[in-house]
């Protein structure tokens, strides 16, 4: 009885040695200081739930990020879970990140929950690589005190880019010396030469019915509705109602701009930093139509991970409504899960909900912003030289956007090789 007892004694000591041996770590990184405390919160019940996984959380910021992770990759000493956004098929063509596909059919991941365009721009080739973690749209934020000391009525689901242009007219406000004091219209507290915040939404509400077509190695800015936009763009900035490229940074807030086209990521911010004006947010105006552009980021899991299982269990719970909700809460970004956005909208004082549920219903007419090879590349080109040209007045609209869709399509191609 005793050499039984002894034997069961020295079993269940190796059991509880292997069970702390088992124990594993996963490295898991993402940017946006915002959302760190959110974060730590969705892992703190992770760990809870699978208390033989610990979570090691590395926040870079957005500057160092993608540098700390393309030297991660070639080191083959890289997070097992991050971050990933419109840069996806870079890292997926490089075979850098597990397709999530068969993981997602095995365990019958409901995908029901999320949009159809949001779960679109988690995949690449057919594939799907993440599940949305959360969206953004863009919309109009407008400084009330200084539309009610101009007299221009407030924007709404009506307006159209003529009232847009009448306003910014009506709300420029210049200087005895003749110098802009106060600007009509900036996108993103600055020029207008954002792509998801000017260009691409714009064309959109002017009839681009894509913008991006993987197959063709196509981004289709020499058609009508793209020189349109980047027409209105630089006719709003000749005439000094916006601002050339590099003038001004952060108009909007620091009240030197009445309008600005920006997206949802900032309204939290607004909420929490305005105090100095009264603010609103409405819809973009209609051109043909009402246009917009979606992104969503999503949790890539390493192609090179030590702890596939692990990582997918991570991946999967914070694609789940109760991890969700908790992001929710921080107000910080729109929860991907649908019924974890209403808790977003519930995050803010009433007075405040309105104006963000236009984000939301945005979505319903929201096009992918898109992810294609070479997009880095594609992106700083756009709006550092040909947008910013154009503004400038130093590069006509239409020969501008054929300049650069030939130059765009040539970075797309050299990007699949």
């Amino acid at each position: 009885m005793r050499f039984k007892f002894l034997c069961t004694m020295v079993l269940a000591v190796a059991m509880v040695s292997l069970s702390f041996a088992a124990k594993i770590t996963l490295r898991y990184g993402m940017w946006g200081q915002e959302q760190y405390e959110g974060v730590l919160k969705q892992i703190e019940l992770f760990e809870k739930l699978n208390p033989d996984i610990k979570v090691e959380v590395e926040l870079v910021p957005w500057g160092q990020y993608w540098t700390k992770l393309q030297t991660m990759i070639a080191s083959g000493d890289c997070w097992d879970v991050f971050w990933m956004n419109i840069f996806l098929g870079d890292f997926a063509d490089r075979g850098a990140i597990l397709d999530l596909t068969p993981l997602i059919q095995r365990d019958n991941v409901d995908l029901s929950p999320y949009s159809p365009v949001s779960l679109e721009l988690g995949k690449w080739k057919g594939k799907i690589y993440f599940i949305p973690r959360d969206f953004d749209t863009i919309a109009l934020f407008y400084n009330k005190d200084m539309f009610d000391a101009a007299g221009v009525k407030y924007p709404d689901w009506n307006w159209t880019y003529s009232d847009l242009i009448l306003a910014a007219e009506k709300l420029t406000k210049r200087d005895k010396a003749g110098k802009v004091a106060q600007y009509g219209i900036v996108a993103g507290g600055t020029s207008l030469t954002s792509l998801q915040q000017w260009l691409f939404p714009m064309g959109i509400a002017a009839g681009a019915d894509y913008f991006i077509d993987e197959d063709k190695a196509d981004m289709p800015l020499n058609e009508l509705p793209f020189k349109f936009a980047a027409s209105l763009a630089a006719e709003l900035t000749k005439k000094g109602f916006a601002p050339k490229y590099g003038e001004i940074e952060n108009a909007f807030m620091a009240g030197r701009a009445a309008m600005s086209i920006e997206g949802s990521w900032m309204f939290g911010y607004y909420v929490k930093e305005i105090k100095g004006f009264k603010w609103g947010v409405a819809p973009l105006p209609r051109i043909l139509r009402h246009g917009n552009v979606t992104n969503s980021l999503g949790n890539v899991i390493w192609s090179g991970t030590k702890y596939k299982e692990e990582a997918w269990k991570l991946v999967k719970f914070l694609s789940s409504r109760e991890a969700e909700e908790i992001l929710a809460v921080t107000g910080a970004v729109i929860p991907a899960h649908k019924d974890a956005a209403k808790k977003w909208l519930e995050f803010f004082p009433k007075e405040f909900r309105a104006d963000a549920e236009i984000f939301i219903k945005s979505l319903d007419y929201a096009k992918p912003f898109g992810t294609i090879p070479g997009f880095a590349q594609i992106f700083q080109r756009l709006e550092q030289y040909f947008l910013a040209e154009i503004v400038a007045g130093n590069l006509d609209p239409v020969e501008g956007l054929e300049q650069a869709y030939k130059e765009v399509v040539d970075i797309i191609k050299q990007s699949k090789k």
